[in-house]
């Protein structure tokens, strides 16, 4: 997906459920969304792994977890997901 990278920018989850194995693969496109780079109360520092990419957002700090909106979680998700084909 990404020519200069030595791997590929995914997330995967795997499971066995009724005997049979489930993968769940989450095409990337960046690594962390652009608030976690801002400064002071603009500032997110989430950076989406496997289990986040899954839809449960993990928040570092409690003061990120009380601001967070839905529109914040649609924007992140948008700008580290490749589209849906």
């Amino acid at each position: 997906l990404q020519p200069h990278e030595e791997e590929p920018m995914m997330n995967l989850i795997a499971y066995v459920e009724d005997n049979n194995y489930v993968l769940h693969i989450f095409p990337r496109k960046a690594h962390r969304p652009r608030q976690y780079y801002l400064e002071g109360k603009e500032q997110l520092l989430i950076s989406p792994g496997a289990i986040d990419m899954a839809g449960l957002i993990i928040t570092v700090r409690e003061e990120y977890f009380e601001k967070i909106g839905k529109e914040d979680i649609e924007d992140i998700y948008f700008q580290v997901s490749l589209p849906v084909l």
